[in-house]
């Protein structure tokens, strides 16, 4: 069975499709986006990116996981969302009150 949590490293991964990039998004140092990535490919037997010179692109499996994983993504943030209670998101209006000079300037 593989880490679920691998699919984050994954998608990142394929999103950005360079290990620095991807580390910088998800906040880890890119020996640990390298590392996930492998992680995932060997628990589910089979190669899911490639390096070529324009970064990593996923090979056919890859191609075919990227749904799939985006699917499981959806679900994990409705389930965070609206059934957590609400995500991280702020909404509402926002009112900035000023002097007429400082208002009128900016």
């Amino acid at each position: 069975m593989f880490n679920w949590d691998d699919l984050k490293f994954f998608l990142t991964l394929c999103r950005t499709t360079k290990l620095v990039r991807a580390a910088d998004t998800l906040k880890v140092d890119h020996t640990t986006v390298s590392r996930r990535v492998e992680a995932l490919e060997y628990a589910l037997g089979v190669k899911l990116v490639e390096k070529s010179e324009n970064g990593f692109v996923p090979t056919e499996a890859g191609e075919k996981l990227i749904p799939i994983a985006e699917a499981m993504e959806n679900s994990a943030l409705f389930l965070q969302e609206d059934i957590g209670g609400g995500g991280s998101e702020l909404g509402g209006i926002v009112r900035v009150g000023a002097p007429d000079g400082f208002g009128s300037f900016f």
